[in-house]
């Protein structure tokens, strides 16, 4: 049995227990769209999570190449334009896709982690640029994978990560932005630390502001890193000048 409005079948409400329909073909009914004023449709999101991005194949994860095994970072206490932790590519076309950066996450976990003894926190600096800004020295390509497992989608983004210290980029062109900052740390991170900034929500940060170690979850404004473009993200440690940092990383981000 359908309706005029609802073309699928109709089942009768269940009774106890709630049960989900077959899934149907994708259709488009006109009748039952509905338009905001600049035409866009409205829709009724099921899963209000990026479970849902997921699901469509737009998220992709990277991570540090062995999983408990720390990379070594360097001596970085200020911020430098021509030092960085992370850089991403969007390698689309102009007109393509754009790429979201979703979280970016440090830890001081592994089988050696090491922190920066003399450093008086961490801090977190986010600059886009058209610009070349390919790493020239101390840097991994990293193999990104896409979250759905059932999804073949690749990735428009080349991320490449420091390696064996900090990742040595060109010096910036004169159309950069400086797009979002983050203080990941107030005080010196200490062994098995954890400090993760998320991105496009500012009210989202919280966690353990003391002296021993924990989670730590700051936030930035959003970033939208366009085609053609490349995302640095600069990490450094206030004050530190005699330890070089090792760290575990992973971050995520969905292509739209």
């Amino acid at each position: 049995m359908s309706s005029p409005l609802f073309p699928f079948p109709l089942f009768p409400p269940p009774s106890i227990a709630r049960t989900k329909r077959p899934p149907q073909p994708d259709a488009v009914n006109p009748a039952l769209q509905r338009f905001d004023r600049y035409g866009a449709i409205y829709v009724s999101n099921v899963v209000p999570s990026k479970h849902v991005l997921a699901e469509e194949g737009s998220y992709f994860y990277a991570t540090n190449p062995t999983i408990d095994t720390q990379v070594t970072y360097g001596i970085i206490a200020a911020f430098s334009d021509t030092a960085a932790a992370f850089a991403l590519f969007n390698k689309d076309v102009a007109g393509g896709k754009s790429i979201y950066p979703d979280f970016v996450r440090i830890a001081f976990t592994g089988t050696a982690p090491v922190v920066p003894a003399s450093a008086i926190g961490a801090k977190m600096a986010v600059r886009i640029d058209p610009a070349s800004r390919a790493p020239t020295a101390n840097f991994a390509t990293l193999t990104q994978v896409n979250s759905n497992g059932l999804d073949l989608t690749g990735s428009i983004a080349s991320v490449q990560a420091f390696s064996a210290g900090t990742m040595t980029v060109p010096a910036s062109g004169p159309s950069v932005r400086t797009v979002a900052r983050a203080w990941l740390r107030h005080v010196i991170p200490v062994t098995q630390d954890e400090l993760i900034c998320i991105f496009g929500s500012l009210e989202a940060g919280g966690g353990v502001v003391g002296a021993t170690a924990g989670r730590v979850v700051s936030a930035a404004n959003p970033v939208v890193i366009g085609p053609q473009e490349w995302g640095l993200f600069h990490i450094y440690f206030p004050s530190n000048a005699t330890t070089a940092a090792a760290f575990e990383y992973d971050l995520g981000w969905f292509e739209r």
